[in-house]
């Protein structure tokens, strides 16, 4: 029943003389019984964090700690539950709490989880405190069935939007109307934080239909992917012919240094152990050394750079080829497959008032799963795409029929040579 660390409770203190036991902190018991009342009494653990948080009842935290909410004095959802469920305002210790839903008749009897009396008086009674347990297991069923029962929302560009004022991700939302459901794209909602930014919502449908219509038809149109691969060579910067050339520069740069290291070298064995010029040595070769580590570096980025300069009309083809996949396929496609058929073509989504950026996906394919490949495979006009458009995962290496299982017959058969408490698993 001894405490053996934790974060400070509200309502108690560590007993000075015995750090394993609490001591109850009267200027603190009244606001953690309140919590309790207010839960027993409002039935919902975001009601009683609203009321507290209005009250001068604050929550308790380690000192030097930074909970952001706890240091103004908010309180959450997740900082009531803590409070509500811990043993120790009833007088009580869990003992081995990490193996509560494990099986104890195959633990050992110091390995058992129990309920112990605690070394510190109580602030709640034990009818109160176990009341309490019941109405929040209640509470997360009902939650988990009202979920479980309700209709899925799909928000097709969860993942790819973000707004253009502020940088932040937009994430879908919904309202209920008098007669519908409005779905919204707008930011999310955090605790204690004001969205300052000018964009708040929009509708999820208007922008949705606009970025499908976009990808499976606008861009497709002749002359919208020649305006696609210029915007490409802008992003870019500088064209290819100086990129070359910058990096011949380098090169030749290289090889002088090259030539300077060697000639130090030669200079060292001609040195005759004078310490002086030993020593200008050493830091000649340390300084060239870094100069050329630079330029290697520098060379190695050339490379990269003159490399994607070359691959903008194979850029462009894959993303002319995801175009024709997500048309192809999005009439069948189900949410899932609907939402990787626009993550293989779209990096993201910028929004602003009146107008939409997209940024297309310059790198390979997404992979798409096997069992999606029926409905594309299947989809109206599938002799306009070749096959090679769509992926296929690689075939995967058969594991070895029974080698497993015959190197570990003795071990099942003879339990491990540990008794009969042994547990094997499949």
């Amino acid at each position: 029943g001894l405490l053996n660390g934790g974060n400070p409770l509200l309502g108690y203190d560590k007993d000075p003389t015995n750090p394993g036991k609490l001591i109850v902190n009267e200027a603190e018991a009244a606001g953690a019984r309140m919590v309790f009342e207010k839960y027993l009494e409002l039935g919902s653990l975001h009601s009683t964090a609203s009321y507290l948080s209005s009250t001068s009842i604050r929550p308790k935290i380690a000192e030097g700690r930074k909970y952001r909410h706890a240091l103004v004095g908010r309180w959450t959802v997740n900082s009531v539950r803590h409070v509500l469920i811990n043993f120790a305002y009833a007088g009580l210790r869990e003992v081995n709490k990490g193996n509560k839903h494990e099986d104890q008749e195959f633990l050992k009897p110091w390995q058992r989880y129990q309920v112990v009396k605690a070394s510190w008086p109580a602030l709640i009674d034990e009818q109160t405190f176990f009341t309490v347990q019941k109405l929040i297991a209640e509470n997360r069923i009902k939650e988990r069935s009202r979920f479980s029962k309700g209709n899925a929302r799909v928000y097709l560009l969860s993942g790819l939007l973000r707004c253009g004022d502020c940088g932040r991700a937009l994430f879908g939302s919904a309202s209920t109307g008098a007669i519908a459901v409005h779905r919204y794209y707008g930011h999310k909602q955090v605790v204690g934080e004001t969205i300052k930014c000018k964009i708040k919502r929009f509708r999820a449908d208007e922008i949705e239909d606009a970025v499908v219509t976009h990808l499976s038809e606008i861009l497709l149109r002749s002359g919208h992917l020649d305006e696609v691969e210029s915007n490409l060579r802008k992003s870019l910067g500088v064209e290819n012919n100086d990129l070359v050339m910058l990096r011949d520069r380098v090169n030749r740069d290289l090889a002088i240094i090259d030539k300077d290291i060697e000639s130090a070298f030669k200079l060292h064995g001609q040195a005759n152990d004078d310490p002086s010029v030993i020593k200008m040595v050493k830091e000649k070769l340390a300084q060239l050394s870094e100069t050329k580590r630079g330029l290697i570096a520098q060379r190695e980025t050339l490379h990269i750079q003159i490399d994607e300069r070359s691959d903008l009309k194979e850029t462009r083809q894959s993303i002319e080829e995801n175009a024709i996949s997500l048309r192809k396929g999005w009439p069948k496609a189900s949410s899932s497959l609907r939402k990787r058929l626009l993550r293989r073509l779209v990096d993201r989504l910028v929004y602003m008032p009146g107008n939409l950026h997209a940024y297309y996906n310059r790198t390979a394919k997404v992979q798409i799963p096997l069992q999606a490949q029926s409905v594309l495979e299947t989809s109206e006009n599938s002799s306009e795409v070749s096959p090679t458009n769509i992926y296929h995962f690689p075939k995967k290496k058969s594991r070895p029929g029974g080698q497993l299982l015959d190197a570990c017959a003795s071990v099942v058969r003879n339990g491990g040579g540990a008794g009969n408490r042994t547990r094997v698993r499949k």
